[in-house]
Order: C-alpha cells, then structure tokens, then sequence
C-alpha cells in the first residue's frame, strides 16, 4: 500500500530496491560528484526494481538525484519520448 514520506509517495516496489541500506547522500550527488554518480548507477544496475522506479522518475519531472540508474539530466532527454508511448 502506498505511503508518503514527507512529500514523496513511497511505493510498495521501493521496499525491493537495491538502494535501501544505502547512504542516501549517494543517490543525490552535488554537482561534479561523478564517483557518486557511478557507485549509485551501479547499485541501481544490480537493482531488481530498476525499471519501476525508473518509470515513476520519468512520470515526474520535479525528482531529483539518482533514480533507475539514470540522473535528472538523462531523464530529462528521455522525457519525452517515454511520455510519447504513455500517449499511444
């Protein structure tokens, strides 16, 4: 069953996620942290519910940080072609 978390809607699938049990600092890099970058996109590789939460990234443009191995500039090229097959 959903629940929020502060603003954030937890899902059911996030409880799956590679990333619990992980400095959360890591999936939110500052600007230039590339070696956060690729230690959380390779936790998110190994990750069971990768394309889930890489789904619910891509349905909400205002998530930041490290989702479905992906960062908020990658999202944003993929943007709109994942809400152009939401479309047809």
């Amino acid at each position: 069953m959903p629940y929020h978390i502060g603003k954030m809607l937890k899902l059911e699938w996030m409880d799956a996620g590679a990333c619990n049990g992980e400095e959360p600092n890591l999936f939110f890099p500052e600007k230039g942290e590339m070696g956060k970058v690729r230690k959380a996109k390779l936790v998110c590789k190994e990750c069971p519910v990768q394309k889930q939460c890489l789904r619910y990234a891509l349905k909400d443009r205002d998530i930041v940080g490290i989702w479905g191995g992906t960062t908020d500039r990658e999202r944003q090229t993929m943007r709109p072609y994942f809400l152009a097959t939401l479309a047809s």
